[in-house]
């Protein structure tokens, strides 16, 4: 089992991350503009390359996974890099997924006799088996290879997937799941409006592996003959809906079913409404609905209440066009924060002096008795030992590697946060930290309605900073749902993350 802290495998992704975009970032594997992508400029698409071989080579070494996901993986990386690099056909790449999915099933032949979906079983045949996986491998690979089209979306999908992984699983499943959360945290780092480099079909298919194989790894060391997929059903509802809406769709409109174009839900809710925070912020929030109801499902029993208005759900999202039901409440939903974006960014054009400069100095006070507090009832032997001293190097040389770049602010705070998160889960947070971490955040709620410089509750927003409300919101739910979370480290943590990006964004970003 890995016996590294997440601050140290954080900051060695970090460092390789930063040197394999100052290196080949420039000229390899481009994505070129076109009418159906927002970018202006040629983005390359090294990310998947880059997390998903080194999630592979951590998994070789400390024998994570068994032999099959390792080929499969490089197989699938491989795959979509020469895509990335030379545009191959569909159908090489449907016939490759084909085989990878008879290779692995074979493995799996005569070991599993039952399956359970919602509060359903079936016995199953080697041959209903074999047939069942191929069209799920299929189905859900390209399912998260469709589901990246917009900067942040698939990379925070799979972060959000991995945690509600982590939970519900032990062992090497879990350390698999935290491993590819640490390493999608970098990516996204990287993968935030506007995007240094995208994960490419390299890393969109590996992800998509990644899920549709989540049920074999997860009773990969049981002894059972009963496979349960209710879980990574119900996690993976939008991509499994989205992708079927969209395939029903062109079907209709007599076009071919794998060809690219731009009607899945991200495409239409940021072409109706125009904000782009907007978009990854639904999806986000409805990717969080469908894992706490999916670790519900781990934890309790489904009444079949909630199977029926699960699927009425799902059904309702793919036979209604988006454009004349749901979307337009979508729309209506985020138009008052697209409209305080604007306001914010007009302001921002007319007033940019850093008047008041007692607020950094209040937040800063705050965040440093929060810091103390925590330092003072914390195991010493988590904060101060070798693995955080490399990873201060480490951090240090990538802020280096990135010092006239924004994304600097990102990586102080996922350092710090990650750096608490590792001293402070599972520890009893102190009443004197509670009451720092309630300051912190109602005067960063105050000074965010003030719409003070460094307040990012709009046009600065990032995928980072929904994806870190998302899953303390999540949390929080899951905590009273008898999950073994920790709410206050939680809100630790979020408190720390806006109070470090108030005090960075007023001393430094406006320099930009």
């Amino acid at each position: 089992m890995i016996t590294m802290s997440f601050i140290l495998l954080f900051s060695i992704f970090l460092l390789i991350a930063c040197l394999v975009f100052k290196t080949i970032g420039k000229y390899f594997a481009l994505d070129h503009p076109d009418d159906r992508k927002k970018h202006s400029v040629p983005i390359p698409q090294i990310g998947g390359i880059i997390f998903g071989f080194i999630l592979l080579l951590l998994c070789l070494w400390y024998n994570l996974v068994p032999n099959w996901y390792l080929i499969g993986g490089i197989i699938l990386i491989l795959l979509g890099t020469f895509d990335d690099l030379f545009h191959i056909s569909w159908y090489i790449k449907l016939i490759v997924q084909i085989i990878l999915a008879v290779y692995i099933s074979v493995h799996y032949l005569n070991q599993y006799q039952i399956l359970t979906i919602y509060l359903f079983s079936f016995q199953l045949s080697n041959f209903l088996f074999l047939s069942l996986f191929i069209l799920w491998f299929i189905f859900i690979s390209n399912s998260i290879n469709l589901l990246d089209g917009v900067d942040g979306l698939a990379g925070g999908f799979m972060a959000i997937l991995c945690i509600c992984a982590a939970i519900i699983g032990t062992g090497s499943f879990k350390t698999v799941n935290m491993i590819l959360f640490t390493l999608l945290i970098v990516f996204l780092i990287f993968n935030q409006r506007d995007a240094k480099y995208f994960m490419g079909d390299a890393g969109s298919l590996f992800l998509g592996f990644h899920c549709a194989v989540l049920p074999l790894l997860f009773y990969n060391n049981m002894e059972d003959t009963h496979i349960d997929l209710t879980f990574f059903i119900i996690m993976l509802s939008f991509p499994i809906a989205d992708t079927i809406r969209v395939f029903i769709t062109r079907i209709l409109q007599k076009k071919n079913p794998m060809k690219a174009d731009s009607i899945h839900l991200h495409h239409v809710i940021i072409q109706e409404s125009g904000s782009y925070l907007g978009t990854i912020s639904m999806i986000y929030m409805i990717t969080v609905l469908s894992a706490i109801l999916g670790i519900y499902s781990v934890s309790f029993s489904l009444s079949i209440n909630l199977v029926l208005i699960h699927i009425s759900v799902v059904m309702f999202f793919i036979l209604m066009p988006p454009v004349l039901t749901y979307v337009p409440i979508f729309t209506r939903l985020i138009q008052p924060f697209h409209d305080w974006q604007l306001t914010e960014i007009n302001d921002r054009r007319s007033v940019r002096d850093l008047s008041k400069p007692h607020r950094t100095t209040f937040i800063l006070l705050l965040m440093l008795g929060l810091l103390s507090s925590i330092y003072l009832y914390a195991t010493k032997d988590s904060v101060i030992n070798w693995e955080v001293g490399i990873s201060f190097i480490l951090i240090l040389l990538s802020i280096y590697f990135t010092r006239k770049d924004r994304i600097i602010n990102y990586i102080i705070q996922v350092g710090i946060v990650l750096l608490v998160f590792q001293t402070n889960w599972g520890f009893q947070v102190h009443v004197i930290t509670k009451l720092c971490i309630v300051l912190l955040i109602i005067s960063y709620i105050v000074f965010t309605i003030q719409k003070e410089s460094g307040s990012i509750i709009t046009s600065d927003l990032s995928a980072l900073d929904l994806l870190m409300v998302y899953i303390t919101i999540g949390g929080i739910v899951l905590y009273f749902m008898k999950c073994e979370i920790y709410p206050w480290v939680l809100l630790e943590i979020c408190a720390l993350w806006f109070g470090i990006s108030f005090v960075l964004r007023r001393t430094r970003i406006m320099q930009y």
